[in-house]
């Protein structure tokens, strides 16, 4: 994360994410923060407990801020892949491009029955603070609906135009810039052109 922290824009590729723990969601999103907000809960059918997750306050090197972030998904994405994009979403953090997601929000264990018949049941329910509910059987909708395997470019030209607009509001920079900007529009130039394999 301190490596990319200069960056202008991020993308973060979730296409193939199958999953994850809360704990994990939470520290990848602390980067993404100045101040600690909520994320979901989990409630444990079988402890009885209650676990609120909640971003950083301190974190190992630098926070990216509050900088353009773009979160790509597909039909593949799951559980933990498609909880980092439903509370970010939430919050308003992000730009979401691809695909909606299948909606695996709920901790569950898998129990064999027999060599051939197992059940998964569900342990924890979890509950996103800002939309009291989750995305268990309903996914997460892009905001930039395309197909996965477009997404990445989507995603790369949204950025530039979000790049292109802040150069131009940076008139009093030096003319060093216009290298930049000109590198800026070939690229968005090559994307527009170029069809999607």
């Amino acid at each position: 994360m301190s490596l990319i922290a200069d960056t202008e824009a991020l993308i973060i590729d979730l296409r193939r994410n199958v999953g994850g723990v809360l704990d994990m969601i939470s520290y990848v999103a602390s980067y993404l923060f100045e101040e600690p907000v909520p994320m979901s809960s989990r409630y444990n059918h079988i402890t009885g407990e209650m676990t609120d997750y909640w971003t950083s306050a301190d974190v190992p090197g630098r926070r990216f801020g509050l900088k353009p972030v773009y979160l790509l998904t597909s039909a593949s994405t799951f559980s933990g892949g498609e909880g980092l994009a439903y509370d970010l979403k939430q919050h308003g953090r992000v730009t979401i491009v691809g695909e909606k997601t299948p909606g695996g929000a709920n901790a569950t264990k898998i129990y064999t029955l027999t060599p051939h018949v197992w059940t998964a049941v569900t342990y924890g329910i979890t509950t996103n603070p800002i939309s009291k509910t989750n995305f268990e059987g309903v996914g997460v909708e892009s905001d930039v609906a395309v197909d996965a395997e477009q997404a990445l470019d989507e995603a790369h030209r949204l950025a530039l135009l979000e790049i292109r607009k802040d150069l131009d509001q940076r008139d009093w920079l030096p003319r060093v810039l216009e290298a930049y900007r000109e590198e800026v529009e070939q690229e968005l130039e090559r994307l527009t052109s170029t069809p999607s394999s």
